[in-house]
């Protein structure tokens, strides 16, 4: 079973990422917190990591950035309501396969699950 784990700190998105990714048969791990989701992470443990850009303490980019060099995914996604995170974040394309922007809908992510994981 493919796994992804996504660190949210909002409520409202979490609920919503849940019921977009229910849907298929995978396991999620969440978190709301970059320090939470650092005790989640083992090596080879995720196809995927989804990560909000602003989160408390170290922010998603960040993360994402350790993660990939630690080659603890395949597929590191950014989401963000920022529309000038590309320009704050000097290597955003090296690090990141797919930026989303919120609001996201339905579609957003049968694109991800679709292009990424291959369900």
């Amino acid at each position: 079973m493919k796994k992804i784990l996504i660190v949210e700190d909002c409520p409202m998105y979490t609920a919503l990422l849940k019921v977009f990714f229910n849907r298929y048969p995978l396991k999620i791990h969440y978190s709301n917190s970059v320090e939470k989701a650092f005790d989640a992470l083992f090596p080879g443990e995720y196809d995927m990591i989804i990560s909000n850009y602003n989160l408390p303490g170290k922010n998603g980019f960040e993360f994402l950035k350790y993660a990939k060099s630690q080659k603890l995914a395949k597929s590191f996604i950014l989401m963000t309501s920022n529309k000038k995170v590309r320009s704050q974040c000097e290597d955003i394309d090296q690090v990141v396969d797919c930026l989303m922007f919120k609001p996201f809908f339905k579609g957003s992510i049968d694109n991800l699950i679709n292009r990424y994981i291959n369900v």
